[in-house]
């Protein structure tokens, strides 16, 4: 750090009354492009690479190539700007895969020129199916979401050290329930993919995507150092909502995440195990967990209820927080 540099200011998400950040709205910009790209280019192909070890070629999906950037740039929002504000980007990412899902079907279904002969192609790269659109956006969704609050709850256990140990955590945790949704909810079951193949295509993606974050570390750390030194904070998730759902009816919110949840699972074990959809099954695993999400919600509330001693700082922030003074432009 330059001596003319001001060391970020350690920040309370609580305390943060609206401002203006100097590249928000840049980080945002490349990573909505960055979704829209891994769905446009790299949904749907299946490649290989040779692997040594194996002495034969293990197959994975080109999706690999385009989102480990978009889990860095969800990693650097969250750490650099807090959950809220990785929240509205998740949204505007979720917003935007969906119109972009919807105008590829609405051009799709244009009746073609009688002059131009390349309609059998433009469907094949942009005639998405709707349940690999479905199972995209239910993965994103969710990995993001869940890849956002296990940074934020780790940087609060370390208080705000070893960031590596909180972007690679959260990407274990996030790629893996994004991967975990993704494949069994596009592919099983589809022809040309055996259930063999989609668990191996699964872990491989897995996998593939975390040694994607453990490379990019360093770029994360700068990345992360060069935004925080400009913005002039470095901001704590103290009294955050974690909710997905940026309403004030928490209770709302909750039972909106628990409705999307249960459907999630609703439909994974219907094409997991491929019962029935009017068989009693899925809907077992779908009320399994809501009734978990409402305990959890109980759970919650009884600890957030129980009286803790007096703290003198306003708004309970953490030691050592101050309240933002946003840089000068």
């Amino acid at each position: 750090m330059s001596q003319g540099e001001a060391k970020p200011a350690q920040v309370a998400a609580n305390t943060l009354r609206g401002g203006h950040f100097r590249y928000y709205d840049f980080v945002m910009a490349a990573f909505v492009a960055i979704i829209l790209l891994s769905n446009v280019l790299g949904a749907g192909k299946v490649s290989q690479v040779w692997l040594p070890v194996y002495n034969d070629y293990w197959p994975f999906g080109a999706g690999i190539l385009f989102f480990p950037v978009s889990y860095v740039i969800g990693d650097v929002l969250t750490e650099v700007y807090g959950y809220a504000r990785a929240r509205r980007v998740i949204g505007a990412g979720t917003g935007a895969v969906l119109f972009m899902a919807v105008m590829s079907w609405v051009v799709v279904a244009l009746p073609p020129a009688p002059s131009w002969g390349n309609q059998a192609a433009y469907e094949t790269i942009f005639g998405q199916v709707p349940r690999i659109v479905l199972a995209s956006v239910c993965a994103f969704w969710a990995g993001e979401f869940v890849n956002s609050y296990v940074l934020a709850r780790m940087k609060l256990w370390t208080g705000g050290k070893m960031l590596w140990t909180r972007t690679i955590g959260s990407t274990i945790a996030g790629e893996g329930i994004d991967s975990l949704i993704f494949y069994p909810l596009a592919f099983l079951g589809a022809e040309g993919w055996t259930t063999a193949l989609v668990i191996q295509v699964l872990f491989t993606q897995w996998a593939l995507k975390v040694a994607w974050e453990v490379i990019l570390t360093p770029v994360t750390y700068l990345v992360v150092g060069f935004l925080k030194r400009r913005e002039g904070v470095d901001v704590f998730d103290e009294g955050t909502d974690f909710t997905p759902f940026a309403t004030r009816h928490v209770g709302l919110a909750k039972d909106a995440l628990h409705i999307y949840v249960g459907l999630t699972l609703f439909l994974g074990a219907a094409l997991a195990f491929r019962w029935p959809l009017r068989s009693w099954k899925p809907w077992l695993v779908a009320l399994a967990a809501a009734l978990l999400g409402e305990a959890w919600d109980l759970r919650d509330n009884l600890v957030h209820h129980i009286p803790h001693a007096a703290d003198p700082r306003p708004n309970h922030e953490a030691p050592g927080t101050q309240i933002c003074e946003y840089p000068k432009e």
